[in-house]
């Protein structure tokens, strides 16, 4: 009785944690994935929306404004695309010239004083102009940045109408609005229910 006692202490001093060694190996064991490798990997988001037509009508506005809308065949756009393009061309090189104009006076009159022969003498002192001239150079940073989103919305609609050339707008699909059925009821329903059909 003794001997067995004292043999099964020797046992628990000698491998203390011979358990606990025993249970995070079969945890650890348990919570690894399984290393398969014959698993087919996703392809990336970016390969999978710039692939195909639609990237292509992207592509191809970007090189050349309307040339994606010429490849979807929606020629009533460029009218849209070039005059959009046009129009903030024209306010860019408006706001170019007026901040020329302005920076040109302020150097004159900073070089030269009240000697200065630009066209705002008399109009505006130097620090007018230097207000004004910091003012047209916000204005024109915007113009730029607008122009660069017309630019890019362009490309954006050649990529979005060509993804809408193959979406069924066929006669099976349809909706019916109305009241759902209430049995059994006095009073007028308080919703409504929308019936589709594809």
């Amino acid at each position: 009785m003794k001997a067995s006692v004292l043999f099964a202490l020797f046992l628990a001093l000698a491998c203390p944690n011979g358990h606990a060694m025993v249970s995070s190996n079969s945890t650890t064991a348990a919570l690894s994935p399984p290393s398969d490798t014959s698993a087919p990997k996703p392809e990336p988001i970016l390969k999978i929306i710039f692939s195909g037509p639609p990237a292509k009508a992207f592509a191809m506005s970007l090189l050349l404004p309307g040339s994606g809308q010429i490849y979807n065949r929606k020629y009533w756009k460029l009218p849209f695309v070039y005059g959009a393009l046009a129009g903030m061309g024209y306010i860019v090189y408006v706001n170019r010239q007026n901040y020329r104009r302005l920076d040109r006076a302020y150097k004159m009159r900073v070089d030269l004083g009240q000697a200065s022969m630009d066209e705002f003498q008399g109009i505006y002192n130097i620090d007018q102009l230097q207000s004004l001239r910091q003012q047209y150079s916000k204005i024109l940073f915007e113009s730029y940045v607008r122009f660069g989103l017309v630019y890019l919305a362009i490309a954006v609609d050649a990529y979005v109408d060509r993804h809408l050339l193959h979406f069924d707008i066929s006669d099976k699909l349809s909706w019916q609005w109305g009241t759902p059925p209430m049995p059994n009821s006095g009073g007028s329903p308080a919703a409504f229910t929308i019936h589709y059909h594809w």
